[in-house]
């Protein structure tokens, strides 16, 4: 009868160690993907603000060229905490007359992104 009891014993605690197991499993890998999407959501915050600053700096000129679009674009993303980031790498391509500056992840899809009407360089009026 003792036998049966220890026996019963082990059952117990194999049990409730492998229940244990599965249940750390399943929290730390949770917490690993919270981990990423608060990553993800603060390299968006910070490609937003970085573009939210470059237009309201070509904003405040008298017709931006393509040129001082850029240039203020890489100024703003020089000073933001994203310089280097490999999980947030800025863009930018011409479409006629306007500039889409964007910021992309590590796989290539865009996190953020926008169009900025410029004006041709021979129109353009003030500078930076």
């Amino acid at each position: 009868m003792e036998a049966r009891k220890k026996y019963m014993m082990m059952q117990e605690l194999l049990c409730a160690a492998v229940l244990f197991g599965v249940i750390s499993a399943a929290f730390l890998t949770t917490v690993h993907h919270m981990h990423k999407a608060e990553a993800r959501f603060v390299n968006e915050q910070r490609a937003l603000l970085v573009l939210d600053n470059t237009i309201e700096r070509v904003a405040a000129l008298d017709g931006a060229t393509a040129e001082n679009v850029e240039k203020i674009f890489e100024h703003e993303y020089a000073c933001s905490m994203l310089e280097g980031n490999k999980a947030a790498k800025p863009g930018v391509e011409a479409k006629g007359d306007a500039l889409v500056l964007f910021f992309t992840d590590g796989n290539g899809h865009v996190i953020a992104r926008t169009t900025v009407n410029t004006t041709p360089r021979e129109n353009a009026g003030g500078g930076e």
